[in-house]
């Protein structure tokens, strides 16, 4: 038995015995960020309140659990971003400076917050750890192109330029081409690298999508209304910053693609796609101007082996009811979906080419992390003895 156990074990670790590289791309609000400020005093209380801090070096800004609990209007107000009317595009705080820690390092991707005890701020630890587990290493063969993810796809030229280049020094020090992995959102941003990468071809094996929200989900809106309950902060402080972030927009449910049920109803209206820019016009004055620019276009798609992984079996908001346009008082409907992204969206990419593979009932964090995920993605990056 002792024997057996013995030769199991060995074959276990010795499993994977030629690994193709793997560059995560993570979702929203799922990037470690850091953060310098220099804020001038030009900058009124009403957009950093006067007990937030104004001068530091940098810091860990996302996610930061004590600085969140102690600070929340600190915290994300730090966060908020402004619209430039001459240029049309979002800006951080003027003296407000932030960048992704480690850039193509899984750290950023992590653990979200390495000083939180236990499970907690856990992303993509879990997977991370298992892909160790059969020999990865990090910045040898696994990666992960994390981004500021208030900016929105259509905006990231920065990531755009810095993933290419990642993936092109991927491909000189392995002499392989990268499996691309991506997690919600992420797909997004993966989907507008494909459109910016000339010969991407020469260095992208595959690409597998999980979770992707490939229409929008509308739980965007709530986020915009009434915030989620996501963080252990005040609603409304929570939809106030959403208001602000570029990539709330382009999540929203999408004009050509989604159905026409209602959305939402605010007093005695109701809502569909046809006419939600009417609740943007009132939330801010840039709202339909982000939701037009930041829209996907699915006219392209790259032409690599392509895998859309997703699940469902989860109450999954779907249609809000609020009794005025201060949303506190609500209803929220429910269907099916993955507790975050709805089942409509979620298998919207059986039309865009990809193969489809089901894993059951897995909420939309679980699936990524999943031993059933593994199962899945091993063949795909792994040669064993047995191949």
């Amino acid at each position: 038995m002792f024997l057996f156990f013995g030769l199991f074990s060995s074959f276990c670790l010795a499993q994977c015995q030629s690994r193709t590289p793997i560059l995560l791309v993570p979702g929203i609000m799922s990037t470690i960020l850091h953060a310098k400020l220099n804020i001038p005093t030009s900058v009124p209380y009403e957009i950093i309140p006067k007990e937030c801090l104004r001068q530091s070096d940098e810091f860990r800004i996302w996610e930061n659990i004590t600085f969140l609990y102690k600070y929340p209007q600190c915290n994300l107000n730090l966060l908020k971003q402004q619209y430039n009317e001459k240029t049309e595009e979002m800006q951080n705080i003027d003296g407000v400076k932030v960048n992704v820690p480690k850039f193509g390092s899984v750290y950023a991707c992590n653990k979200l917050d390495p000083d939180a005890p236990g499970k907690t701020t856990q992303y993509l630890k879990p997977l991370i750890d298992k892909l160790r587990a059969e020999g990865y290493q990090d910045q040898i063969d696994l990666f992960c192109a994390g981004f500021d993810w208030r900016i929105s796809s259509i905006s990231s030229f920065q990531f755009i330029t810095d993933t290419i280049n990642l993936i092109k020094q991927i491909n000189t020090s392995t002499h392989k081409k990268v499996i691309i992995v991506s997690h919600s959102y992420g797909g997004l941003m993966t989907k507008f690298l494909f459109d910016r990468f000339t010969g991407y071809n020469n260095y992208i094996k595959e690409w597998i999508a999980v979770s992707t929200p490939w229409k929008g989900a509308f739980l965007s809106i709530q986020a915009l209304l009434s915030g989620l309950d996501w963080l252990p902060i005040d609603g409304q402080l929570f939809a106030n910053v959403s208001r602000s972030i570029e990539s709330n927009y382009q999540l929203l449910p999408h004009k050509n693609y989604w159905e026409k049920n209602d959305l939402v109803t605010i007093e005695d209206k109701s809502y569909n796609i046809d006419n939600l820019e009417e609740i943007l016009n009132q939330l801010t004055p840039f709202g339909v101007k982000l939701y037009n620019k930041t829209s996907i276009k699915f006219n392209s798609l790259p032409e690599i082996p392509k895998y859309c992984i997703y699940s469902s079996g989860f109450e999954t908001a779907e249609y809000g009811k609020y009794t005025d346009w201060t949303f506190k008082n609500s209803q929220i409907t429910y269907g099916d979906g993955d507790n975050t992204v709805n089942y409509n969206s979620l298998i919207f990419c059986k039309n865009l080419g990809f193969e489809q593979k089901h894993l059951g009932k897995l909420s939309h964090m679980e699936i990524v992390n999943s031993d059933k995920f593994l199962s899945y993605l091993l063949p795909h990056v792994c040669e064993t003895q047995n191949q």
